[in-house]
């Protein structure tokens, strides 16, 4: 029986340990929608994930109940661990719905921030199109080391855009938005192009 009582121990750890874990992957506080999803995403796998630990408990109790009927005295720890394991579906059932209410807050606002940074984002394509446009003033050759340090500056100017740009479709995405299409950064490419393509060999 002292066997069987601390086979009952190592069961009821595991099992804490395997709920502790899904707790822990539940009240971690998401930064960006892509945690966000990748919580949603987790939460969806918790059913599947928590049924074979209810089996676990079920033997667990099962095990106790042996010990209950030979009358075998455990430890105050050991029934108090064996209480706490038996709760723990409960308990990651609120802690989801609290984690539910959590998300929706944070995809509000989230997709606040992602409006308003898109509409800055927009703004300085404005700038960025006139940047693009100025190199139609260098005319000759004696303005070469200045148009090709600016012809550098103006394609990491485009390629951070780009980044950006794919960013905020991929976010879009997440966020079940259409995609925008920033067609203006496809016409800056089309207008700068043939002017890096003097200055950077210049």
């Amino acid at each position: 029986l002292n066997n069987h009582a601390e086979h009952c121990q190592i069961l009821t750890a595991f099992i804490e340990k395997k709920f502790s874990e899904i707790q822990i992957k539940l009240q971690k506080k998401p930064k960006d929608i892509e945690e966000v999803t990748e919580i949603t995403d987790y939460m969806n796998t918790i059913p599947n994930n928590v049924q074979p630990l209810k089996d676990q408990i079920d033997a667990m109790m099962q095990y106790n109940n042996v010990l209950e009927r030979f009358n075998l005295r455990v430890t105050l720890d050991h029934s108090n661990a064996k209480w706490t394991a038996a709760g723990w579906p409960l308990k990651i059932a609120n802690t989801c719905e609290e984690t539910e209410r959590l998300l929706e807050q944070c995809r509000l606002s989230y997709l606040d921030d992602m409006n308003a940074e898109q509409e800055r984002f927009a703004q300085s394509l404005n700038s960025l199109e006139a940047f693009a446009c100025s190199f139609v003033q260098y005319e000759d050759l004696k303005h070469c080391e200045e148009a090709s340090q600016k012809a550098a500056e103006c394609m990491q100017r485009i390629e951070a855009a780009e980044e950006k740009k794919n960013l905020f479709n991929s976010r879009e995405g997440l966020f079940d938005k259409e995609v925008t299409d920033y067609d203006q950064l496809s016409k800056i490419k089309k207008i700068f192009d043939p002017y890096y393509n003097l200055w950077s060999t210049a």
